[in-house]
């Protein structure tokens, strides 16, 4: 797991309310897929984490196109250009699979079976899923008290 992409998307995530209960898990299952396990071209060379294109019409963080594909001036820029396709297309949900049927239904990917892999990564990613709700929030919190509060700083390194 690239732990630092995880926590990437779940910080972007925060910034786009709507999404804020969308396991973080599921976003980077969908990453997972489109860079083939983070070993792609376009993940390495445009530092486009999901096979996005350079968008015509909606606001983007891309900053121009190589091989077909938008590139971007580092990976939390093509995290939050992938959110804001989903609020230009408007994709609300209830659950994951309604997610991932959404996004798929307004034109995402063209393979007929894309659902089932994204969701395939998702589901095998197993435990790891449940961290976005317990681990992540836990984290951040720690790492504010250090960064903000001396004190606590200074307790724990004793």
């Amino acid at each position: 797991m690239k732990f630092s992409i995880f926590i990437q998307i779940y910080i972007v995530k925060l910034l786009f309310p709507k999404y804020y209960l969308l396991p973080t898990s599921l976003i980077y299952a969908q990453a997972v897929h489109e860079t083939g396990n983070f070993k792609s071209a376009i993940y390495k060379h445009n530092k486009n984490l999901f096979g996005m294109k350079l968008p015509r019409i909606r606001q983007t963080t891309a900053n121009g196109s190589e091989r077909g594909h938008a590139t971007y001036s580092s990976y939390f820029n093509s995290i939050y250009d992938y959110f804001l396709r989903q609020e230009a297309f408007n994709i609300n949900f209830s659950n994951t699979t309604q997610y991932v049927e959404k996004t798929f239904s307004t034109g995402y990917a063209e393979d007929k079976a894309y659902r089932e892999k994204w969701l395939a990564h998702y589901f095998g990613l197993g435990i790891s899923r449940y961290l976005g709700y317990i681990f992540i929030p836990s984290l951040l919190l720690i790492a504010f008290y250090f960064l903000y509060d001396k004190t606590l700083g200074e307790l724990w390194a004793k």
